[in-house]
């Protein structure tokens, strides 16, 4: 039983830190394209919607421990 509990933190651990390395790049494309790409506006505002939410998510799971 013990087993599996710490297999299910570890997916939980792996699941989180996907989630802050899609966030932070996410980010990066953002601000790159709004930097280089001013006529894609829309889709770089998405990208950084996305990205926010992403790092909210994590900050509330891994740093409150929310969730």
């Amino acid at each position: 039983m013990a087993g599996c509990l710490m297999y299910y933190l570890h997916i939980r651990e792996v699941a989180m830190n996907v989630l802050i390395i899609i966030g932070i790049i996410l980010f990066v494309l953002w601000l790159l394209g709004f930097i280089f790409f001013r006529a894609l506006g829309w889709l770089l505002h998405i990208a950084l919607i996305i990205a926010v939410i992403l790092i909210i998510i994590w900050l509330l799971r891994s740093v409150f421990g929310l969730f």
